[in-house]
């Protein structure tokens, strides 16, 4: 014999693993219970054995080790020695692990790969047949649709007084209601539009008068301007979107998503359905139109007060913290009336003349010779521009032109738009906005809150989303 290492007899080392008795204790273990899982593996591996109320039972017990005699006292299955698993001769419990003979283990593992693989092959085959029905529907759609065109140009190839026909008939309208062509409403209509009953109770009721209300808000005009900073961005910088928008729909991608779309853009009939719910209950469908005539009211009415203007703003800012539905709609609302206005984009944005200092007069000959009246911009109660500097046509358009892209910048922090909307706001933002709210609006619609906030925006929020930029105002609230 050759005693080099890593060089075995096996009839040596058989001897002395006889001799040693290793062959005799693996025999008595083998013949004993030689798999011992703990009780939760045990139970974890095996509970689908059960049927569905026996599981359910199972799972109701307090220890893994009642679940496990439960498991094994309720198996209907021969894969015992002398049938069903039974203590004493397949199985006994320890403390801490449950003891099987190698015969039980080997026949419960094989069982649990022939239930998982049946289970595995019938979930495959229902997926399969899923997706293989979604592919035959869309092939037999595809081709219906190919064939009623081709139908339809034969026809018209064959017969030329069907293609004159269809092509001078009328379109008839699909809802019940009659389409009306819309028009401009005068200042006189658009103040006779109704207010919901409860705003209606708010404005008839308050009983403080517009001085006492300023005064006790107390927006002063600014002494300083700041931005925000933040560490991913320059200074004086506002946050952007930063995904890409070019492939986003267009907005009158949204709109067209309704049956009407007519009526959309500058100073245009009330709204008698909404523009984005498609499938709006009765009470959303109300809030929508009355949400309609609010914005005209708002937007459109020269010389209304801005105590009324702050309690209408702020009813149509509640509708969208309560509903989330409802601010994606106010919004689209909001957006679309920017839409169609008589004046170009270089006029409309232009400087106001309550932007400029200069044209203020003092308040003690404003209060000698001119009625009171509050500039947003301002932030005064006395400010008012002489008579040298008369208001116009193109100033009440420009600023009511201002307060409706307030007003989306203020719908904008009622909460947090989806995905697939973002990139629709973003574009219009950027195609169709003013320069000096395209940041500000932007700005609102990145860092909405993902918590939306509890109240509606307060008049210092109004003025910075009016004049575009954050300003630091000393302010005390009234609480």
């Amino acid at each position: 014999m050759d005693k080099q290492p890593m060089v075995f007899e096996d009839s040596i080392v058989l001897d002395q693993l006889r001799y040693t008795g290793v062959l005799e204790a693996t025999r008595i273990r083998k013949s004993g219970f030689p798999v011992r899982p703990d009780y939760e593996a045990f139970v974890r591996n095996y509970g689908f054995l059960l049927t569905k109320e026996q599981h359910q039972q199972m799972l109701s017990l307090r220890s893994s080790v009642e679940a496990a005699r439960y498991l094994l006292s309720h198996i209907s299955i021969n894969i015992g020695q002398n049938g069903c698993p039974s203590r004493g001769a397949d199985y006994e419990f320890g403390h801490n692990r449950l003891f099987m003979r190698n015969q039980l283990a080997v026949n419960l593992e094989a069982l649990r790969s022939l239930i998982q693989n049946r289970s595995a092959r019938t979930i495959q085959q229902a997926w399969r047949r899923r997706g293989d029905g979604l592919y035959e529907r869309a092939r037999n759609n595809a081709a219906k649709v190919i064939q009623s065109y081709y139908r339809g140009y034969l026809a018209r190839r064959q017969n030329p007084d069907l293609a004159q026909y269809t092509a001078g008939r009328v379109v008839i309208p699909q809802d019940d209601e009659k389409e009306e062509q819309p028009r401009e409403l005068t200042d006189l209509e658009i103040l006779r539009l109704e207010i919901p009953s409860d705003l209606a109770y708010v404005l008839e009721e308050r009983s403080n008068d517009q001085r006492h209300w300023l005064a006790k808000h107390r927006v002063t005009k600014p002494r300083g301007s700041i931005r925000r900073l933040l560490q991913s961005h320059y200074a004086n910088g506002w946050q952007t979107y930063g995904r890409p928008v070019w492939d986003a729909q267009p907005l009158v991608y949204l709109v067209n998503t309704g049956r009407t779309t007519k009526n959309v853009g500058y100073r245009l009939a009330p709204r008698h359905r909404p523009i984005l719910l498609t499938q709006a209950t009765e009470s959303q469908r109300a809030a929508c139109v009355a949400a309609s005539k609010l914005l005209l009211r708002l937007v459109h009415l020269p010389e209304q007060p801005i105590m009324e203007q702050f309690l209408m703003g702020s009813y149509l800012y509640q509708l969208a913290l309560t509903h989330k539905s409802l601010q994606k709609e106010l919004l689209v609302q909001m957006l679309s009336q920017t839409v169609g206005w008589p004046y170009d984009s270089a006029r409309l944005q232009d400087s106001d003349k309550e932007d400029e200092e200069s044209l203020f007069v003092t308040p003690e000959y404003a209060s000698r010779n001119q009625p009171e009246m509050y500039s947003i911009a301002g932030g005064m109660l006395q400010g008012v521009i002489r008579d040298v500097n008369p208001i116009d046509t193109i100033d009440l358009k420009r600023r009511a032109y201002r307060r409706s892209w307030m007003h989306i910048a203020g719908i904008l922090t009622c909460g947090r738009l989806s995905g697939s909307l973002k990139p629709i706001v973003v574009r219009f933002l950027r195609q169709h906005g003013p320069h000096r709210s395209i940041p500000i609006c932007e700005d609102r619609l990145v860092l909405a809150p993902s918590i939306p906030r509890l109240y509606p925006p307060c008049l210092l929020e109004w003025r910075v989303n009016y004049t575009g930029n954050n300003m630091g105002i000393s302010l005390a609230f009234p609480d």
